[in-house]
């Protein structure tokens, strides 16, 4: 099997056990708090890490890092937004919160351009500014009586939340992998 196709199948793995994880945490939000899920998400995370980097020989080795608090600042936006995104699964329907997450790359374009500088071109911004559109249609409809919809805001409020904590998780990680191994990135 050739590396392209390995990926894709990676890929499409990945997509589909992520999508089987959304399916049970959407089904039991409402019985089990949060912070329950999300700890036990993570640290369930880390059996495969491990295992991945003792085939590869990079455990313990590859979990050394220059920058410490690079680390620490990436574990808490990328705990916030599971959070975030777990929690507005109790909230909306799982369409809605998928949708409200996508922004995320958007998000992380806005990040890259104002703090590592990047360039970004005019078709890019256009895409940017159509994506938000594109949520808002989707949201807003929903939003348009708070009172009526307060649930739905607080999951459209959350769902906001991922997006922003998983786009400047997203920079840190870039920021990280100019110095730092991937497995230590990840754990």
């Amino acid at each position: 099997m050739s590396p392209d196709a390995i990926g894709v199948s990676l890929r499409i793995g990945a997509t589909l056990f992520f999508t089987i994880m959304v399916l049970f945490i959407k089904f039991i939000a409402e019985q089990i708090p949060t912070g329950q899920i999300v700890f036990f998400r993570s640290a369930f995370a880390l059996i495969p890490l491990v295992v991945f980097l003792h085939i590869s020989k990079e455990f313990p080795s590859g979990l050394r890092t220059k920058k410490p608090m690079g680390h620490v600042y990436r574990c808490v936006l990328g705990c916030l937004a599971m959070f975030a995104s777990f929690a507005s699964l109790k909230y909306l329907p799982i369409a809605h919160a998928t949708m409200i997450g996508y922004i995320a790359p958007l998000l992380t374009v806005l990040l890259a351009r104002m703090i590592l500088k990047e360039q970004v071109s005019g078709p890019r911004w256009l895409g940017i500014a159509l994506g938000f559109a594109s949520m808002l249609v989707l949201v807003m409809p929903n939003i348009a009586g708070v009172a009526a919809n307060q649930e739905y805001f607080i999951g459209a409020t959350l769902g906001l939340l991922t997006a922003v904590f998983t786009a400047g998780a997203k920079i840190q990680i870039r920021s990280l992998a100019q110095t730092e191994n991937a497995g230590s990135i990840a754990f």
